[in-house]
């Protein structure tokens, strides 16, 4: 069996995907700001409460007809975000220079390159370009690149570079510099995400050049959900389109979803709250292979 890899959006109707899994997790890790915090306080998540999350976010996919595949199990190792491993732009697969402690994760999913075709699977050789699939957003003609802790300027050069003539991709500079997590954009897709054809949802302080990314986004302000800081820590733009009108989000994020259902979209609400202690949510939590 092949899988033909096709993502030209954000946004478009979901078919495949690879979701994260939550099982033999180890111990508590402080890869990030956010889950060093909850480390701190006490308040870090239980595995029991992990796993209920991923199962429920795994019924709803398979319930919108969305085929799932997961990762090879790594016992004590943290496998929840498989969006950072790496990211499909048009038929090809980029496989993330992620960090040293998560390389495992990546050879977790080995088995499934093995179905792509192997001239469209990407990997960088230089371990100096970092780049990693949060901070990855593609817009059609268009593809966001996220300046952050985790991916460099040399991991947008490279995608500049490689795309050349054929998309226009935009570094985004995000507050990443900061220990503190109510000012740590971890990744750019924790202060930003497309909804739909022209919809947004946009933590503006999370974002250094805001005025760059909203001009190449040319999207009316009205039609751009501004999260407040609050909404920025439980994660609110981390969302995950199934489809151009149909959304899933975390189901405490009452604001949101009323903004959403105003603007004509199904919202599905599931409980995400503990995963999002670990600070990734709906989007981290699943890498996309195909959108029709």
């Amino acid at each position: 069996m092949g899988i033909k890899l096709n993502i030209h959006d954000e946004t478009s109707t979901l078919d495949t995907v690879i979701l994260g899994i939550g099982v033999d997790m180890g111990g508590p890790g402080t890869i990030n700001p956010k889950s060093k915090f909850h480390l701190e306080q006490d308040t870090y998540p239980r595995q029991e409460d992990i796993q209920k999350e991923m199962d429920q976010l795994e019924r709803t996919l398979l319930e919108n007809g969305v085929k799932v595949f997961k990762p090879v199990n790594i016992k004590n190792k943290t496998q929840l975000f498989t969006r950072d491993l790496g990211f499909v732009i048009g038929d090809e697969f980029f496989v993330s220079n992620i960090l040293d402690s998560r390389k495992k994760e990546v050879e977790a999913i080995e088995y499934l390159l093995d179905l792509f075709d192997q001239d469209k699977i990407i990997r960088i050789p230089d371990q100096e370009i970092r780049i990693e699939g949060g901070d990855v957003i593609i817009n059609g003609d268009t593809i966001f690149v996220g300046l952050s802790a985790r991916t460099n300027d040399k991991g947008y050069q490279y995608m500049k570079e490689y795309f050349f003539k054929k998309k226009n991709v935009v570094q985004i500079k995000l507050e990443y510099d900061k220990g503190n997590h109510r000012e740590n954009s971890l990744h750019l897709d924790c202060a930003f995400q497309p909804v739909g054809k022209n919809h947004a949802i946009v933590y503006e302080k999370g974002i250094k050049n805001i005025s760059t990314l909203y001009d190449t986004l040319n999207i009316s302000q009205e039609n751009i959900y501004q999260a407040n800081e609050w909404q920025f820590i439980r994660m609110f733009p981390n969302i995950l389109s199934l489809a151009a009108d149909k959304i899933i989000i975390e189901k405490e994020f009452i604001d949101l979803k009323y903004w959403l259902l105003d603007k004509g979209f199904t919202v599905i609400e599931i409980n995400y709250n503990q995963i999002s202690k670990l600070s990734g949510l709906l989007r981290c939590s699943t890498l996309p292979l195909i959108r029709k």
